[in-house]
């Protein structure tokens, strides 16, 4: 069975063009990151859980990283063109991340309440022209709202995989996740143990999780076999394990905000894994259409959660109702910026893919890659 007849037997009847269980997943995702950030401000219980026992926003980068790990490949390698992905990439990306910078700038200009990341009004224009690039990770720019760290993360592995299309190597999945996974439970061992230093851990992890993502994908094209995907996640469960020990127990970091217990880190991203990995079995049953159009706004709702929050939080309400609140009035910030910037530039970016690239082959079924939170 060819890849456009899977494709076309394992979607949604509502969804003819998208796989309804990445949708899903992402929005159970961004319902987790914003339960995170805005239950801690909310609730010092929950601050504490959160530290102590379940990280939802661990949960939810590590589901974005490895839903966008599956879909990534995809974009890349259906139109065989570097130039169409970064067309695509760029418009589903940066127009929104750029309304939500202005946004954030906008809310420190008027006065409300929230900070940039230390040392960021410094260089308060060097920094917001940094930002707007995307590329404030790599050149050590404080990031104007922390969440942005994760697109850098995602960009850093859109390079890489480009580097491996042009070398024709893109198809060594497998072999790529095998080699991370290795990698990584070494070093997560071995530098806490021997040099008495961290890793960082999350980070890494999250890479890691979008390689993996990249190997269902084979498997579900067909090219790794269900056998091999059990061995690699086997050896994941058990490195990660020890990774998260070694980093989170037996060296902690020395800001108090980022000290968490194993479980705190180990369940979530288990959690994540495992939802992935389960609504991929399940990936030809129909998926709670609530979940599925949260997913399909994700991107929104991961970019502009903070703000909206800060804003909703200045009306003196009871914790319970400001919640609901801050919820309903980011799902419907999020479905207008969807429809009316965010889908917009999609399609303008599709123009521009089309004009003179007639000579490269189209595939009858469109696959969608919403921007992730992490963008996939």
């Amino acid at each position: 069975m060819n890849l456009q007849t899977k494709i076309a037997t394992k979607e949604s009847p509502q969804h003819p063009d998208r796989l309804s269980f990445l949708d899903s997943i992402r929005g159970v995702a961004a319902l987790a990151v914003l339960l995170e950030h805005v239950g801690s401000v909310l609730w010092p219980g929950f601050q504490l859980f959160v530290h102590n026992s379940f990280n939802f926003g661990k949960f939810g980068v590590a589901a974005f990283f490895l839903t966008s790990g599956f879909v990534i490949p995809f974009s890349l390698e259906r139109g065989d063109s570097l130039r169409k992905f970064w067309i695509s990439r760029f418009f589903r990306l940066y127009p929104l991340y750029w309304l939500s910078l202005a946004v954030v700038v906008g809310l420190y200009f008027a006065g409300v309440p929230g900070e940039f990341e230390p040392g960021f009004t410094s260089h308060l224009w060097r920094n917001i022209f940094v930002n707007a690039t995307m590329l404030q990770q790599f050149v050590r720019v404080p990031h104007a709202e922390g969440l942005y760290y994760t697109l850098c993360m995602e960009l850093a592995l859109y390079l890489f995989l480009s580097f491996l299309f042009l070398k024709k190597w893109n198809r060594f999945s497998l072999s790529i996740a095998w080699f991370a996974s290795v990698v990584l439970a070494a070093a997560g061992v071995l530098v806490p143990l021997l040099a008495h230093r961290r890793i960082p851990m999350a980070g890494l992890f999250y890479f890691l999780c979008f390689f993996l993502g990249t190997v269902v994908y084979r498997n579900f094209t067909g090219t790794v076999s269900d056998k091999s995907l059990g061995l690699l996640f086997s050896f994941v469960a058990v490195g990660t394990l020890a990774d998260v020990y070694c980093n989170y127990v037996l060296v902690k970091k020395a800001n108090p905000d980022e000290l968490f217990t194993f479980w705190a880190v180990a369940l979530p991203w288990s959690v994540a894994v495992a939802v992935f990995l389960l609504a991929y079995v399940l990936r030809a049953h129909k998926f709670p259409q609530a979940f599925v159009w949260l997913g399909t706004i994700s991107y929104s709702v991961y970019l502009f959660h903070p703000a909206v929050a800060r804003i909703v939080l200045l009306a003196p309400l009871p914790a319970a109702l400001a919640f609901f609140v801050v919820l309903a009035a980011v799902i419907l910030t999020a479905a207008f910026t969807y429809n009316f910037v965010e889908q917009p530039f999609i399609g303008f970016g599709k123009k521009i893919q089309r004009r003179g690239s007639d000579t490269f082959p189209r595939t009858p079924v469109e696959f969608k890659t919403a921007g992730c939170a992490c963008n996939g």
